[in-house]
């Protein structure tokens, strides 16, 4: 009989957090996760919650966590140029803290939830692997950027995962609707229209909330030797691609949408690739089939 693992995810309950806690239900990891409430939504039995005011350190050492992922951080653009200060604490500040913790109680893998946004510098044609040079233009990217610089040095007293995430999509228990696809169906479905930068003449890459979670789970399953870093990517595409497939998908239904000229005052087009060759599938369909139940989802 498998023994218990203990898992201990800062921003569990979140859009990624919840859709990778739902993936763990049936798995022999118990999961924690730290909130400012007492208590959670459990998605499974083997789920405990932590108050937010108890010390990290504590917890880890009490619990015998062998993984954290932590997920927290302010994650839009716009959020973080309109309060750079609380971005870099969120981002940045409260990262080295969560990792210091870790390797104080003696976890043996800490995974950082990072963005290919650390790759956006303006380049409208170019192409991102994971030792591509970093210069991110905007504060979210670099504050991201300053957290992995902060942890790579640590590689030797813990094993450190960072996975740079692109758009993700898809249904979450805990959705959100300011992600690139996400917030295309949102207005579609409710207003008939698709906001487009630039007529949608840009890159982005993306990726189904599934393969995200399929990602975590094998990087959790198979900790590095030191450090390793992992881009997340389904899909590199112009964004008036996804936005096409979405209005066909609306047509299908019944639903006119049209395309809308909107401006961004950072825009993002860039192309992500990946050196690792993970055994993490996902189907061609995921991308119709998280569209059409986000679809349904929303009112």
């Amino acid at each position: 009989m498998e023994t218990s693992r203990r898992l201990f995810l800062t921003g569990g309950t979140g859009y990624l957090g919840s859709a990778l806690r739902q993936s763990f239900i049936g798995t022999p990891w118990t999961i924690y996760v730290q909130t400012r409430s007492a208590t959670i939504h459990t998605l499974s039995e083997r789920e405990c919650s932590i108050s937010h005011n108890e010390p990290l350190a504590n917890v880890f050492h009490k619990e015998h966590i062998d993984t954290v992922i932590h997920l927290t951080g302010m994650s839009t653009d716009a959020a973080c140029e309109r309060n750079r200060d609380a971005a870099w604490e969120v981002n940045v500040s409260q990262t080295v803290t969560a990792l210091r913790a870790a390797i104080q109680a003696g976890v043996r893998h800490f995974i950082f939830s990072s963005t290919a946004s650390v790759y956006d510098r303006g380049g409208r044609q170019d192409t991102y692997a994971e030792h591509s040079f970093s210069k991110p233009r905007a504060w979210y990217g670099h504050t991201k950027h300053m957290a992995e610089q902060s942890l790579k040095p640590h590689a030797n007293s813990i094993a450190i995962s960072i996975l740079r995430q692109p758009a993700i999509y898809g249904m979450s228990p805990r959705m959100r609707y300011d992600t690139l696809i996400n917030l295309f169906v949102r207005e579609a479905k409710i207003h008939g229209i698709i906001p487009l930068h630039e007529d949608g003449n840009i890159f982005r890459p993306i990726a189904g909330l599934p393969h995200v979670c399929a990602v975590y789970r094998f990087v959790i399953e198979h900790p590095p030797a030191g450090l390793q870093e992992i881009n997340i990517v389904s899909e590199n595409e112009l964004v008036r691609t996804y936005a096409d497939r979405i209005q066909t998908f609306a047509k299908r239904r019944g639903a006119a949408v049209s395309m809308h000229s909107v401006s961004f005052p950072l825009f993002s087009s860039y192309r992500v690739v990946s050196e690792h060759h993970l055994p993490v599938t996902y189907p061609n369909s995921m991308f119709e089939t998280e569209v059409n139940g986000m679809w349904g989802m929303v009112h």
